[in-house]
């Protein structure tokens, strides 16, 4: 399963157990604000980003993002976040927000 495996990588990367929260990306995700980082791992970019479209995820993650928040995505997580990909996150401007929050 895609979501154990996502677990595992960041468990051989020594994050805890209880440390780590598994959203299912069919049910309303809101308050993420209150984690350091969220990790968004692979599978089909274009089914995630139908998925995270429906549910309005976009708005979640760029106030996430803007509160200080890190965006982690691997293989189509990555993708996801691009700004070139069709209906993609496009969270390039929240990058000019996250380096003026780093620099205070």
């Amino acid at each position: 399963m895609i979501l154990s495996k996502c677990a595992d990588d960041l468990l051989n990367y020594g994050i805890l157990k209880e440390n780590i929260t598994v959203y299912n990306m069919h049910e309303k995700i809101d308050n993420i604000n209150e984690y350091d980082a969220i990790y968004v791992c692979g599978g089909s970019t274009r089914y995630l980003l139908k998925r995270m479209n429906k549910i309005n995820f976009k708005y979640t993650l760029y106030n996430f993002i803007e509160n200080g928040g890190i965006y982690i995505g691997a293989s189509a997580g990555t993708v996801a976040a691009s700004v070139t990909y069709e209906n993609g996150l496009t969270v390039e401007n929240s990058y000019e927000v996250m380096a003026a929050h780093l620099k205070q």
